[in-house]
């Protein structure tokens, strides 16, 4: 990740990037649907300074959008720097997912597996309880 690239503090500015990196969008638009994920609309005294800190990193580009009403509105979309930055982010977030669930999860005392939702557990001698993904991996480890 770029260390002088945005920071990525908070949800609002990890959801901005989302919605940006599914297609482009004018600052209403991330408006409405921030609130509509969030419950709350963010204030466009948040939106557009993050938005100017995106373009003034070369992580978006503004481009017209051409209405029927004569009236063009700025669109923001990602560059190629923002899609990286995107991929990078959705990296360390699946980084940090894993590293959390490999806390939370039992492995299988025999071949290790991770154990989700089907294990079997047998107690053994002074109380001391083992658990395993299968009976096939509780009888080969006790056999």
């Amino acid at each position: 990740m770029d260390v002088n690239g945005p920071k990525l503090d908070s949800m609002f500015r990890i959801q901005t990037i989302l919605l940006l990196n599914k297609s482009p969008k004018s600052g209403y638009d991330l408006a409405k649907e921030l609130e509509d994920i969030s419950g709350k609309k963010p204030s466009s005294g948040k939106i557009y300074p993050f938005l100017h800190e995106l373009k003034n990193s070369n992580y978006i580009i503004e481009i017209d959008s051409n209405e029927d009403s004569g009236r063009g509105k700025t669109m923001y979309q990602l560059t190629s720097k923002g899609h990286d930055l995107v991929q990078d982010l959705v990296e360390r977030m699946g980084n940090l997912l894993d590293a959390r669930l490999e806390q939370l999860l039992e492995k299988c005392y025999h071949c290790g597996v991770q154990l989700f939702d089907s294990k079997v557990s047998r107690e053994f001698e002074k109380g001391e309880v083992h658990t395993f993904c299968c009976e096939h991996c509780m009888g080969a480890f006790y056999t």
